[in-house]
């Protein structure tokens, strides 16, 4: 019967649909918690007195994230 074909495929599109926003929900959360923690690990480098050639090599973070963290520590 058509109509159940179509309801089987709405349902199917809808499951789909919902896998695919989680998928990149997950990512984005991801992707927001390796950046957050990343600043925490600038900031406490420099809470800890270290030199900013130090942080930039330790970290792997280029010079602007140390100074956005610099920033908020003030």
């Amino acid at each position: 019967d058509a109509r159940l074909k179509a309801i089987r495929d709405y349902r199917f599109y809808l499951k789909m649909s919902e896998q695919r926003g989680f998928e990149a929900g997950k990512t984005e959360g991801v992707q927001e918690g390796l950046e957050q923690g990343k600043l925490i690990l600038i900031m406490n480098m420099l809470k800890k007195g270290m030199e900013v050639k130090d942080i930039l090599y330790f970290a792997g973070v280029s010079e602007e994230e140390v100074e956005e963290a610099k920033k908020l520590l003030e």
